[in-house]
C-alpha cells in the first residue's frame, strides 16, 4: 500500500505543474 501512497502523492504534486505546462503548450 506504501507504492499507492508514493504514486498518488507524486500525482497531486505533479498534476498541477502539468495543468500550467499544457496550457502554454496549447496556447
Amino acid at each position: 500500500g506504501q507504492i499507492l501512497t508514493i504514486i498518488y502523492f507524486l500525482y497531486y504534486l505533479i498534476n498541477p505543474l502539468v495543468t500550467k505546462w499544457w496550457d502554454k503548450l496549447l496556447k
